[in-house]
């Protein structure tokens, strides 16, 4: 993923959490809005590793780069729940949330070397 990716998740309305148009001066305010772009965030990387685990990525490509991944883990995530019908979302136990996070990040620790 690409920096310039992962500020549009964050700021874009159209592409992403829209996290620009709060227009709020209030700290308080700020601060909680951030928390639940943090829980939107975590769900969305927990359904873009489950998209990556089954091997469902190449769906949420519009490109033809098939040796490697052009999206985020977060924007797979995000595809993914927007095609779910509400109520639909089977989420995993946290023990294998765990597991999927430690893997992600060893991951990429292991790609930045």
């Amino acid at each position: 993923m690409q920096i310039e990716e992962g500020f549009r998740d964050v700021k874009s309305p159209l592409f992403g959490l829209g996290f620009g148009m709060h227009q709020s001066r209030q700290g308080k305010r700020i601060e909680i809005l951030l928390l639940i772009a943090m829980l939107a965030s975590v769900a969305m990387m927990v359904a873009g590793l489950s998209v990556r685990a089954n091997g469902e990525q190449k769906r949420y490509q519009s490109n033809s780069i098939t040796h490697r991944n052009v999206l985020s883990v977060w924007r797979f995530g995000l595809e993914w729940l927007r095609r779910q019908p509400p109520g639909a979302v089977p989420w995993p136990s946290w023990a294998s949330l765990q597991e999927a996070l430690r893997e992600e990040a060893t991951s990429q620790a292991l790609h930045d070397e």
